[in-house]
Order: structure tokens, then sequence, then C-alpha cells
């Protein structure tokens, strides 16, 4: 626009000839040549003057995704870090009442503390004899393992 005005006093207010020609190629060069830069960036501001309420929309809208604590990226993964936790508060929930009630077992029962003397500490009566069995890569069975990591 400023090019258009400049012109247009051009024309109007010089006389000579050559120097309004030599004016005028200077004008045309910046225009089309030097200042090409110029037009890019000039539809660039003019395509932000149009949609500045969409910009500042989508910005704030990206801001609120993926920047800062309270994202929904970080709010996706404290949700998935809590579910996790959750089935493992559940998992040790149901470990504990089963050891519960094998405790209450051993308090009341004779028989329950015979098969945990047999099984994790290797106990036998007078008239027998016990084979451990070992699998080819020398460890225990599992149920030996299992037992004696109690």
């Amino acid at each position: 626009m400023l090019l258009n005005v400049i012109t247009h006093f051009c024309k109007v207010t010089i006389k000579s000839s050559v120097f309004k020609w030599n004016v005028l190629k200077y004008l045309y060069l910046c225009k089309h040549k030097l200042c090409g830069d110029m037009g890019k960036l000039n539809t660039i501001f003019m395509f932000a003057r149009r949609h500045k309420y969409w910009i500042t929309v989508l910005l704030f809208a990206s801001i609120i995704g993926f920047v800062g604590d309270n994202s929904l990226m970080h709010r996706i993964q404290h949700k998935h870090t809590i579910s996790i936790l959750n089935d493992e508060i559940d998992k040790y929930q149901k470990m504990f009442n089963d050891n519960q009630t094998k405790l209450k077992q051993l308090a009341t029962n004779p028989e329950a503390i015979e098969k945990v003397a047999r099984e994790r500490y290797f106990m036998k009566k007078e008239n027998e004899d016990i084979f451990i069995f070992e699998k080819k890569d020398g460890t225990l069975d599992d149920l030996s393992i299992e037992n004696k990591n109690d």
C-alpha cells in the first residue's frame, strides 16, 4: 500500500520524465524483486489478522492439551498409573486375605501345621523317607521353591 502511495505521488508531482522513469523503475524493482519476502510476510500477516480468533483458540487448546503439569496428556498418564496401582492394591489385598485364612487354619488345625512342617522344612515322621526331586537345571520343583521363599 505504501508503494502505491509513493507511485501515485511520483506520477503527480515529478515533472521530469527521466527522473520519473528512474523512480518508477526503482519502485517496480523494490516491489517485485528486492521486496519479494515482504510479499510473503504480508500475506502471513493478513492471514493472521483475518483469523486471529481461530489462531487464539487453537493456541489455547494446544497449551491446555500439551503444556504444563495439568495438561490432558499428563492427566491420561496419571489415570493409567492410578489404574495400575489399584490393580496392585487388589492383588495384595487378595494375598493378605489368603494369608489371613492360612494363619487362622494354622492356629486352629494341627493337620495344617503338619502340612507346613513337611512342605517347608522337610520334616518327617519316624518311619518315613523324604525324596526331593530336582529339575534338570538343578532347581527344586516349583512347589518346593515357592514354599522355601515364603
